[in-house]
């Protein structure tokens, strides 16, 4: 008896310890997402005109947040190029694939919407991107 007693009470301290280590190890998502990466990169030169951007962020996306509104591409007039857009939720990558070619010796502004206001690129846990980010990219001469 003394025993099964002292055998249900190591179940406690041990079920209780791991309770425990769960709840300091659990924490709220307060940090805003960012990007990691860019490609073209910011300022390339002779990108090529068949380009697919690709932008890559530091943790998961709320997938409804990625769309036209908050993901851009804009050639040197501020037109925004018709694209269709991706998001792989595994690799927190979001991918524009451009409708035409892009027009040689142009710059272009990929640009991903951020701010607390109106539509954001935001987390999984709701947080939005802090700040819009901007980055540009020239293509190349047309192919001869």
């Amino acid at each position: 008896m003394r025993r099964r007693l002292l055998m249900v009470l190591w179940m406690l301290v041990v079920t209780s310890a791991t309770k425990v280590q769960a709840a300091e190890t659990a924490t709220l998502d307060s940090s805003p997402p960012t990007v990691a990466s860019v490609a073209p990169a910011a300022g390339m030169r002779n990108v090529p005109l068949n380009t697919t951007l690709r932008i890559a962020f530091d943790e998961a996306l709320d997938p409804a947040t990625v769309n036209a509104s908050t993901i851009q591409l804009r050639d040197t007039r501020g037109m925004a190029v018709g694209g269709v857009i991706t998001y792989d939720a595994q690799s927190s990558v979001v991918t524009f694939v451009p409708a035409t070619l892009l027009l040689p010796t142009r710059t272009y502004s990929a640009t991903v919407i951020g701010g607390v206001d109106g539509a954001t690129i935001r987390d999984a846990a709701g947080n939005a991107l802090s700040a819009t980010y901007t980055s540009t990219f020239v293509t190349t001469v047309e192919p001869a």
